[in-house]
């Protein structure tokens, strides 16, 4: 009789351990979508990453931009010429509506709200 009870009690353990090894499959399976989600958003970490240092240096640029072409407006100014005036007037709208429509076109569209 102890035979059979050692068989049963053998049979459980192993069923318990099928179970056990059914969870340790399905945690595999889950830690598997995990990693690969994890890898997905450092890849578009990077891209924003990116992204970011285009936008900066864009702006940096624009920001150098305008300085350089106030200076040349505040030499026209003093130099009393107004021909120069005129010229760096025209120069400094031509790059402020180049800029605008740069902004325009690389702003994306706003989310549909829902």
């Amino acid at each position: 009789m102890d035979i059979v009870w050692i068989a049963i009690a053998l049979i459980l353990v192993l069923l318990l351990l099928l179970g056990v090894l059914n969870q340790l499959g399905r945690l595999a399976v889950a830690v598997e979508a995990l990693n690969r989600k994890e890898a997905r958003m450092a890849g578009e970490l990077d891209q924003l990453e990116a992204d970011v240092t285009g936008i900066s240096n864009a702006v940096d640029a624009s920001i150098a931009l305008m300085q350089g072409l106030k200076a040349k407006l505040d030499e026209a100014i003093a130099s009393g010429d107004m021909s120069r005036v005129v010229a760096v007037n025209a120069e400094l709208e031509a790059k402020t509506q180049a800029l605008a429509a740069a902004v325009v076109a690389n702003t994306p569209a706003a989310p549909a709200a829902g």
